[in-house]
């Protein structure tokens, strides 16, 4: 398998707006799905938001969150390998969210990968990161719009800029509970090299027709490599096929 096909698609830093308003394109195959912004096929969305609502059943096999970064909502949907990134949130937390966009009956929301109670300050941060117009609308549909001028309302006078804020800082870690993202994006840089690990064990075993999944587990000496290879599984980046996992 080509090298640039096992490395996992990049988690682009967006608005929700821009998941709500692109184009969703559905792909052929195992290529993955993704929203059409601008010049960013986005099929991994890393996200900073409110928890404005939560749902969980009874069971704990399923759970919602809706999401507003203050540009748009969205829902957030988690089934039951996620569900200890859900539990412990509020309605009100501040969240890092990095996850698949979807699609399904017309209506958008994405899957869960990670999920981490932040400081808020960083929500201030990422809109220094991330400038939007602030002459946007988000409507009910998702779609956003400019409001147009009234013709019978004279023009404003324009106004002097005002003095640029200092940059807000996050409070140091020692005095908050949240995590910090320089820690979320560690632990996600992490995630992704243990996953390539698999993947090239998979890889150098199928060659000696020797990529079992105990065989696999043994030889990338990774202490969660059987989840790891769950996940791969569910997400089609592999298969299994007379016993052996292949890549797809």
């Amino acid at each position: 398998m080509a090298e640039e096909s096992r490395v996992r698609q990049t988690a682009y830093k967006v608005w929700i707006k821009d998941i709500m308003n692109g184009k969703y394109v559905v792909q052929e195959g195992w290529d993955p799905n993704y929203i059409e912004n601008n010049d960013k096929k986005i099929s991994r969305a890393n996200i900073l938001a409110i928890v404005t609502e939560k749902y969980m059943n009874e069971d704990k096999t399923y759970a919602t969150l809706n999401l507003d970064d203050g540009s748009s909502s969205i829902q957030l949907r988690t089934f039951q390998d996620e569900m200890f990134f859900i539990e412990p949130l509020q309605v009100g937390d501040a969240v890092l969210v990095i996850g698949k966009p979807r699609e399904q009956n017309n209506e958008r929301f994405i899957t869960t990968e990670i999920v981490k109670k932040v400081d808020p300050a960083w929500l201030k941060i990422r809109k220094l990161e991330l400038p939007k117009s602030e002459t946007s609308e988000v409507v009910p549909n998702g779609i956003s719009k400019i409001p147009e001028p009234d013709p019978s309302e004279p023009s404003p006078e324009p106004t002097p800029d005002p003095a640029p804020e200092p940059e807000p800082q996050p409070e140091p870690l020692e005095t908050k509970t949240e995590t910090s993202i320089e820690v979320v994006e560690e632990e996600i840089k992490e995630e992704d090299s243990t996953r390539t690990t698999i993947l090239e064990t998979i890889e150098k075993l199928e060659t000696e027709e020797k990529s079992t999944e105990e065989e696999v587990i043994q030889q990338s000496k990774i202490p969660e490599a059987k989840q790891l290879i769950d996940d791969l599984l569910k997400e089609g980046e592999i298969f299994k096929l007379d016993g052996k996992l292949k890549i797809t």
